[in-house]
Parts: structure tokens; C-alpha cells; sequence
């Protein structure tokens, strides 16, 4: 809210190439037509805003991760439980959620992405650890930070705090996570399918 595009790219490439996986990531950084990210954003324009990264760069459709921050946080929530096909994790600080589904199945972990929270401990942290029962009670996985000691905006860039420690610990502990995620049900691309069937004929020629 109030933001632009800039807040947290810079942090976000930071903490990728302090991982040294900076050739693995394209990073996407998107403005709000007004001071915070409403309903006007959702749908065709960041529908479109992904279409136009494959178009540009070599992504891999079944590793698209969104993220967000606070109004943005409540932003990717929506868009990312809305559109399962596209998103494969989704990463809110601060936000707030609400996780609802007619299909309270049984197994529904198998097919919708992957979640990870991270929150202030002085900024109402049951925010997302409510998202996390609502998850959990469908059979979806969703990882959980809570920052105590941190409020609303130094869990992004520390200000206040000795040293950047603990911001810069919980960034590498999602770059990681995200590292391990693909999407549940896209279908894998030739090359994947070619690799994995190498390992068969290696199996039947021992």
C-alpha cells in the first residue's frame, strides 16, 4: 500500500544471488493502478503480466511463485488460491487471508499450491497463523515464520534491529523452499519425462 515496484526487488535479488541461484529465477516486480493492489489488478492483468513472462524469458510454467506484502500479501492470496493452474507457492508477509473452499476433500494437498508465511510477532501474527488452520483443515501444506520482535516493516528490512540476521535468514529459508516446489498437476515438459525415462532403461540394464 502506497509502495512501488521497488520495495522489495531489491531485497528479493539480494537474497538470490546470496544463494547463488541467481541463474534459476526471473524476478517480476509489479505496481498497483492505484496505492494498493485491489480487485482492478486482479484476473486478465496479472494473467497477462505471466503469459508475457514466458513469452519473454524460458520459464518453466510448473515453477511460477508469487509474492507479496501486506495489502500485496492479501493480494497474491486471492490470485494464487483463485488460480491453482498458474501458481505452483505462494509467499505473503504480513497479510491477511481468508481460505475458503466448497471442496473441503480429502487429499486437496495433492493438487493446490504450496503456502509460506511469514509474520511480525508485533503485528498480529494470527493473521497467518489462521491462514495455516484454514489450510491445513483442506490437507494443503503451508510453512509458517513467525519474526518475534518484528513489526509490520522491519521484517523486511530490519531497520531497528543490530543486524539483518534474522530478515536475511527467513528470505534464504524461502528462496530454498521454493527451490524444491513444482506445480502439482501441470503436465511435465519432454525433456522431464525424457530424463526420468533414462533412469528405467539404466534399471533394466543391471
Amino acid at each position: 500500500m502506497n509502495g512501488n515496484e521497488n520495495n522489495y526487488y531489491a531485497g528479493t535479488v539480494e537474497a538470490i544471488r546470496r544463494n547463488k541461484c541467481e541463474n534459476e529465477f526471473v524476478v517480476i516486480a509489479g505496481k498497483s493502478k492505484g496505492p494498493g493492489w485491489t480487485l482492478e489488478d486482479d484476473g486478465p492483468i496479472t494473467k497477462r503480466v505471466i503469459e508475457w513472462a514466458k513469452e519473454k524469458y524460458p520459464i518453466d510454467p510448473r515453477q511460477i511463485f508469487i509474492w507479496g506484502s501486506s495489502n500485496g500479501a492479501g493480494f497474491i492470496g486471492k490470485f494464487g488460491w483463485e488460480n491453482p493452474d498458474l501458481v505452483a507457492a505462494a509467499i505473503g508477509y504480513c497479510g491477511g487471508y481468508n481460505f475458503t473452499s466448497k471442496e473441503k476433500q480429502a487429499g486437496a494437498g495433492a493438487t493446490r499450491p504450496e503456502w509460506y508465511f511469514a509474520h511480525g510477532g508485533n503485528d498480529n501474527p494470527q493473521n497467518s497463523g489462521n491462514a495455516c488452520k484454514q489450510l491445513a483443515s483442506m490437507g494443503i501444506r503451508s510453512v509458517f515464520r513467525q519474526l518475534d520482535g518484528y513489526g509490520h516493516t522491519d521484517i523486511w528490512d530490519g531497520a531497528g534491529h543490530p543486524d539483518m540476521t534474522v530478515v536475511n535468514d527467513c528470505r534464504d529459508d524461502y528462496i530454498q523452499w521454493l527451490r524444491a516446489i513444482r506445480h502439482k498437476t501441470m503436465e511435465l515438459p519432454k525433456k522431464d519425462k525424457d530424463y526420468l525415462a533414462s533412469f528405467e532403461t539404466r534399471s533394466e540394464s543391471l
